[in-house]
């Protein structure tokens, strides 16, 4: 039957006893890092789609029409079509 050596008792407890130790604890730290890392992640995702979600209620689909004074052409304040002045059948109706 094999026997260990006295030299060998050393190597053996380095291998099996004081290397696994750090390797564990390691290995420990880098799992909590991943999931850290990746709720930052789902976090940040998150956050995002929330932004974009915010942004669309604030931003209108249609943009107004802006008047130009260069032509002296106003849009009117009823109908909002071109025109100089209020248009007559608006200024009845409002």
């Amino acid at each position: 039957m094999l026997e260990p050596r006295e030299a060998d008792i050393p190597a053996l407890f380095l291998v099996f006893v004081v290397l696994p130790l750090p390797a564990y604890v390691l290995l420990g730290k880098w799992s909590e890092a991943s999931k850290k890392s990746e709720r930052v992640r789902l976090l940040a995702q998150l956050a995002s789609e929330e932004a974009v979600r915010a942004e669309e209620m604030v931003v209108p689909d249609i943009i107004p029409p802006v008047s130009s004074s260069k032509n002296n052409v106003h849009a009117c304040a009823r109908c909002s079509r071109p025109t100089i002045t209020r248009l007559q059948i608006c200024q009845i109706l409002f």
